[in-house]
């Protein structure tokens, strides 16, 4: 029987980004990618409800429930165009931001690295929130001394929900994907800067058919 537990060990947190949905046209789309640097940490927990059908004084049956995601993400600093879309913040003439609580479903993104405890090798994740809601937890402040500056870490917490125009190649509407880059998608994975990567985005015709196989092209005689 195959392990189903992956014996990866996760340790960066970097490459966070978001996208807004473009409702300009009858099809809906994500606008290209924007970063926001200084990602500190990430937290993603999933929620299932199932119910169970009693039966012959037993459990006769389960029948699953839907899967809620949420996340935490912490980072130095949130730049105002953001807090715009996400938080509903409205920058005034005199570059003061108002809560107007007009927030945004957007999507989020961030890049994971992996190390494989067995083979050693490194990998990286792109893991994607297709539609999420974000809100404000509290911050904290205290009173340092002269000599001491401690950075202050900014979460937000995000509920995730399915995209109403994200399918899957079966047509069903998705909440989450991750994508990890290996030989036959490396050209597909790096394009997550310029665009959100979708889970029937098919790899380029461009590599070469040994790449897309994960065997290596043999070199010209």
């Amino acid at each position: 029987m195959p392990d189903v537990v992956e014996k990866k060990v996760l340790y960066g947190n970097e490459g966070f980004g978001y996208a807004e949905i473009d409702t300009s046209a009858e099809t809906l789309k994500y606008k290209p990618p924007v970063f926001i640097p200084g990602i500190v940490s990430t937290n993603m927990e999933l929620e299932e409800k199932s119910t169970n059908v009693p039966g012959d004084n037993s459990i006769f049956a389960v029948i699953p429930g839907a899967k809620n995601r949420k996340a935490e993400i912490g980072f130095r600093f949130i730049p105002a165009k953001y807090a715009e879309l996400a938080l509903g913040y409205k920058t005034s003439a005199n570059g003061m931001l108002i809560d107007t609580n007009t927030k945004k479903q957007h999507c989020i993104f961030w890049l994971t690295k992996e190390l494989d405890a067995v083979t050693n090798e490194e990998t990286e994740t792109i893991h994607y929130l297709y539609n999420v809601m974000a809100s404000e937890t509290s911050v904290e402040t205290t009173t340092t001394g002269e000599d001491e500056v401690e950075a202050q870490e900014l979460v937000l917490s995000y509920s995730a929900t399915k995209s109403s125009f994200v399918k899957d190649a079966e047509g069903k509407f998705c909440a989450y994907g991750k994508i990890t880059r290996n030989i036959a998608n490396t050209v597909l994975f790096d394009s997550y800067k310029n665009k959100v990567l979708l889970p029937t985005d098919v790899i380029p015709s461009a590599e070469p058919a040994a790449l897309r196989s994960g065997v290596p092209a043999k070199s010209a005689e």
